[in-house]
């Protein structure tokens, strides 16, 4: 039979002024809701010229990333809105706030990024086999103006926000940078050539660079949605260690998990030999954790 456990004996969490400093200081003050808004007005008012300019030189690979750039609005306006929601102080209820949706958010990016391919690697096979007559000078100029757009919209999110939601923003960007870039080269072989189908071709380097961005983007997210340990984190490692002290004491229960990819959390369960004394082999711990492996949030019940 196990040894009973008090409840009021053995459960320490330290640090709790550091975890209130996590959640209201640092981590939010950093968090600004105008980058955002900046970016859905300039992609809003990019969408519409690039629609314009597409359907006048027949390109699919303007027209297609002028729906792709409305999604990008819908975003950066959602994003706007995780960003209030990050600010909001803890409570009863949400005793971390609503730190995670940050990383719901992210979520939901990563799936409009494999949405936006897909429809976007569909219209431009169909224009790879019944291709039309592209104005290639068109296109490389409306390209030029998107990548200029898209580089200062980078450079704005780069410098003023640091969360999930703000990179995934800038992974936006750098996606669309990319597909600007190819567009460009695009527009100038079929003015070269005379081959209108540079213009789809140039549409399936975007859909890779999506589905590149939608993966890593559901990966992350879906990581810490899912509660599993963060990357970086070695289990077994901090496992050995609580079992490598002098007093022998036995894990009974490990487990870290990440609120967001700012905040990870550590509670275990270790049992000692009677006389032990738990407080410092938990204070043992708690530095282990937060010097090797940034863990600010331990729990530790002996």
């Amino acid at each position: 039979m196990s040894d009973p456990i008090n409840p009021h004996e053995g459960l320490h969490q330290h640090h709790l002024y550091d975890h209130h400093h996590h959640h209201h200081g640092g981590l939010d003050a950093e968090k600004k809701v105008w980058p955002f808004i900046v970016q859905a007005v300039v992609l809003g008012i990019f969408a519409v010229i690039e629609f314009t300019l597409g359907f006048f030189a027949h390109s699919v690979a303007l027209v297609a990333d002028s729906f792709h750039m409305l999604i990008d609005v819908a975003i950066a306006g959602a994003s706007a809105w995780v960003i209030t929601l990050l600010r909001r102080p803890s409570n009863d209820v949400f005793t971390y706030g609503f730190s995670r949706a940050d990383v719901m958010m992210a979520e939901l990016q990563g799936i409009a990024f494999l949405i936006s391919a897909t429809l976007t690697a569909w219209e431009a096979a169909h224009r790879l086999l019944h291709p039309s007559d592209v104005d290639g000078s068109i296109v490389a100029i409306a390209a030029t103006i998107g990548a200029v757009a898209s580089l200062g919209l980078l450079l704005m999110l780069r410098r003023t926000d640091h969360s999930m939601t703000g990179e995934t923003g800038m992974m936006h960007e750098i996606q669309d940078l990319a597909g600007f870039g190819a567009t460009i080269v695009a527009g100038f072989l079929v003015v070269v050539t005379g081959w209108s189908r540079w213009d789809a071709v140039a549409s399936f380097v975007v859909v890779g660079v999506m589905l590149s961005h939608g993966y890593e983007t559901l990966k992350r997210s879906g990581r810490i949605l899912l509660e599993g340990a963060p990357e970086g984190i070695d289990l077994v490692a901090i496992r050995d260690y609580i079992q490598g002290n002098s007093t022998k004491p036995r894990v009974i229960n490990l487990h870290v998990w990440s609120i967001n990819e700012e905040v990870s959390t550590l509670a275990a369960h270790v049992k000692v030999s009677e006389g032990v004394n738990c407080h410092e082999l938990q204070r043992s711990l708690d530095h282990f954790c937060r010097h090797h492996f940034g863990i600010t949030h331990t729990t530790i019940q002996t």
